[in-house]
């Protein structure tokens, strides 16, 4: 049974450990408020690893921190980085257009100039994988729970990029199982409404600014070409209950 160390476990990573059936999986988690079927080591990404636990393969799922590049690169020095190493970025790493793997990152704010530079880093290692999920939704994260808070959406005419959180565990479970190697994925379901469109659904008190509105659509044929199949293809399961 393969081995796997899940830095940084989060939401995602919640979703990784109920779908579990192949692996046996240790993880880190900066604050450990809860009890844990499996062992959870208390780690915050800058600290040092001193953890000689052996695994076959890592996943690394941190929210952007502050000069996460240089903190990533600490973590790679410390663990065997000749072991599978799946990281989880973000298309926000790109601009705008129509989006593929092999679209140029142009991508500007903070969080995305520090992803850029560590997908440069695991992009170096001999077994990776690199994932870019859209933006995360799901029952717990359901959009007609964020939206109640909304007043204005600005670039309203721009696409949404979403993607269930279950679909991206899925995938690297996926990854894992198939033995991807050195490549890259953009995950993302197959619907790309406007903000407007979308978001308006579930508050239609939401003011809309359309003005610097552009297209923006991820492609997710490569994962597809895989072989992974996504359980929430399109965006039907959470627009059901809209009138």
């Amino acid at each position: 049974m393969q081995k796997v160390l899940f830095f940084g476990l989060g939401h995602l990573g919640e979703f990784f450990l109920k779908q579990n059936k192949d692996f046996e999986i240790t993880a880190t988690k900066r604050t450990i408020d809860k009890e844990y079927q499996i062992q959870v080591t208390s780690f915050e990404l800058g600290q040092d690893w001193h953890d000689s636990q052996e695994c076959d393969a890592y996943v690394i799922s941190f929210p952007p921190p502050e000069n996460y590049s240089d903190k990533l690169a600490k973590l790679l020095n410390e663990i065997d980085i000749t072991k599978k190493i799946i990281f989880i970025s973000s298309t926000s790493v790109f601009g705008k257009g129509i989006i593929t793997e092999d679209s140029e990152k142009l991508g500007t704010r903070r969080n995305a100039l520090e992803l850029i530079k560590c997908e440069d880093q695991i992009e170096t290692l001999e077994n990776y994988v690199i994932i870019r999920p859209g933006g995360l939704i799901d029952e717990k994260r359901h959009p007609r729970n964020f939206t109640e808070r909304m007043t204005t959406i600005s670039n309203s005419k721009t696409n949404v990029n979403l993607v269930h959180t279950s679909d991206v565990a899925a995938f690297i479970h996926h990854v894992l199982k198939n033995d991807l190697k050195n490549t890259t994925y953009n995950l993302v379901c197959d619907d790309h409404p406007t903000k407007e469109a979308f978001y308006g659904s579930f508050n239609q008190n939401i003011h809309f600014d359309q003005k610097g509105s552009f297209e923006r659509v991820i492609r997710n044929n490569k994962s597809i070409q895989s072989g992974f199949e996504y359980k929430f293809k399109t965006l039907d399961w959470c627009l059901q209950e809209v009138e």
